[in-house]
């Protein structure tokens, strides 16, 4: 284009230098290395944090701590003064 001419919008022009050089160079290995492509990184709302040392990474279940109906018994004679 001429200077002073506006390339439409979407259209590229090479800048000066770019190429069939700059095409080489890469072939050849001799371009300058291409910077590393940045991930964001999944940032997590909750603490994540190591386990204790000495912790176990697979407990055993726990076990049952009492029968169902143990503290019925307690429950029903356990009743507030106004109940009666």
């Amino acid at each position: 284009m001429p200077d002073g001419a506006e390339s439409p919008a979407g259209a590229a022009e090479p800048a000066e230098g770019d190429g069939e050089s700059a095409d080489a160079e890469s072939a050849e290995g001799a371009a300058e290395p291409h910077p590393a492509v940045l991930t964001p990184r999944i940032r997590r709302r909750r603490a994540s944090t190591q386990p204790p040392p000495g912790s176990d990474p697979t407990p055993l279940p726990e076990p049952a701590r009492h029968a169902t109906t143990e503290n019925d018994e307690q429950l029903r004679r356990d009743k507030p003064p106004h109940w009666g």
